[in-house]
């Protein structure tokens, strides 16, 4: 994977990339073991690995709001599939604990 780590340097970019992480950890604290710390690294390795996505919405009409919604669906995906992998873990054990009654 290639990576453009300059477009982290467009003014409000790790802004954006701190905020999307903040809210999807908020919403998905309870259902999940995803810290905002985890996501706001992988929301800054998704930015640096999608430069024309970047630039195109701090160039674009919906700007870094439009890229801030990108990026939030984005990071939300990656918290929904780490709550269902931490649930099938979960119930495993709650089967397994309940098997050895």
């Amino acid at each position: 994977m290639s990576a453009d780590w300059s477009v982290l340097e467009i003014p409000g970019v790790q802004d954006v990339a701190r905020k999307a992480a903040a809210k999807v950890a908020a919403e998905y604290s309870t259902v999940t073991m995803v810290e905002y710390d985890d996501l706001l690294q992988e929301g800054l390795i998704r930015l640096a690995s999608k430069p024309d996505i970047v630039r195109g919405y701090a160039d674009g009409p919906d700007g870094l709001g439009g890229l801030h919604h990108w990026l939030w669906c984005d990071l939300t995906d990656l918290a929904r599939k780490e709550g269902a992998r931490s649930n099938r873990q979960y119930s495993y054990e709650a089967l397994r604990s309940g098997a050895d009654e």
